[in-house]
């Protein structure tokens, strides 16, 4: 189980480029465009997994990271786009990450009706 704070530190780490710390694997960190406040970390323990199913999801701010209950992962055919639905606060979300080759997708949260879009920082 990974505390808030050992996230924290995760988070601090990989915005400083390092991708896994002690047994996590940061898959994405982004956050939102227009405030650069609120974070959205995807991580999976390291070593043998199989599946999306073990993908977890941290949200807020830096200081304020919750864990948002992952409903379901989808990868797109293209094998890169990611498409993550949660549940936050009881409201349902959902992350979409575009492949990279597409410069003009943009990272998105959809949450509570209201669609924020993203920066990636990895």
């Amino acid at each position: 189980m990974v505390t808030l704070n050992r996230l924290k530190e995760v988070l601090i780490k990989a915005i400083e480029g390092v991708l896994e710390v002690e047994g996590i694997v940061i898959n994405y960190i982004a956050r939102d465009a227009e405030t650069k406040s609120k974070f959205f970390v995807v991580h999976r323990p390291k070593g043998n997994w199989d599946h999306y199913d073990s993908f977890r999801l941290h949200i807020g701010t830096e200081v304020g990271l919750m864990e948002a209950q992952v409903q379901h992962v989808e990868r797109a055919i293209n094998g890169v786009t990611i498409n993550i639905d949660y549940f936050l606060a009881g409201v349902q979300g959902r992350l979409h990450f575009p492949t990279p080759f597409d410069k003009e997708a943009k990272p998105t949260d959809t949450y509570n009706g209201k669609i924020v879009e993203l920066e990636t920082l990895l």
